[in-house]
């Protein structure tokens, strides 16, 4: 993305699910965590003084996993059975890999943990749910009528713009006709989306 829109990110401009657990466990003041999830977030929630604790943790933390195997599956299970809450970072059932396949994510695993334990999480995060562009906003000191959602899935950032009736552009080579959920915007590539960033407006969408 940065070769194509020519735009560079710092790290400490990105906000991403873990972010939105964070702040969430906090305010809860909750710091012994277990969870399905990557080493990469384990060592994020760590660094930001959150414990793993897989005897006595407060929270079960179900997001995308790809070191997912049984002994974690069996471990997590048993705590929500015993009464341990749960939380899904995101809703997505699919991600996209290595060669462009699709790999099970958070969505898909949560549904394994729901079937087995027969319990729901306590809060989802993530796309469709309107916390993340909002805690974006005030981190970043604007409001929504001076902001623009981008996103390839109509299903969850289309719907998070229409949800806070913020404008958005569809990155997409088809349009679901059928979809209760609308971009204000539609390209087909973010070569497109390149070309309208740097033109005088908009509207020539």
């Amino acid at each position: 993305m940065e070769k194509i829109l020519n735009i560079k990110i710092g790290i400490d401009e990105l906000l991403i699910p873990t972010d939105q657990v964070k702040i969430f466990l906090k305010k809860r003041g909750i710091i012994r965590f277990d969870g399905l999830i990557t080493e990469s977030s384990k060592e994020d929630l760590l660094s930001s003084g959150f414990k793993f604790d897989t005897e006595k943790p407060e929270i079960i933390i179900i997001g995308f996993d790809t070191e997912l195997n049984y002994e974690k599956i069996l471990r997590v299970i048993k705590h929500i059975n015993n009464g341990v809450n749960f939380v899904l970072t995101h809703i997505d059932p699919l991600c996209p890999f290595i060669d462009n396949q699709q790999i099970p994510d958070a969505g898909l695993i949560e549904k394994l943990i729901e079937k087995s334990t027969g319990k729901r999480p306590i809060k989802k995060f993530g796309k469709p749910y309107t916390d993340f562009p909002k805690i974006a906003l005030e981190v970043h000191g604007k409001n929504i009528n001076e902001s623009i959602i981008v996103g390839d899935r109509i299903n969850t950032d289309i719907r998070m713009a229409n949800k806070l009736k913020m404008d958005s552009i569809l990155i997409s080579q088809k349009i679901n006709k059928l979809s209760a959920y609308r971009p204000t915007y539609s390209v087909k590539s973010l070569s497109d989306l390149y070309k309208i960033f740097t033109s005088s407006h908009l509207k020539s969408l």
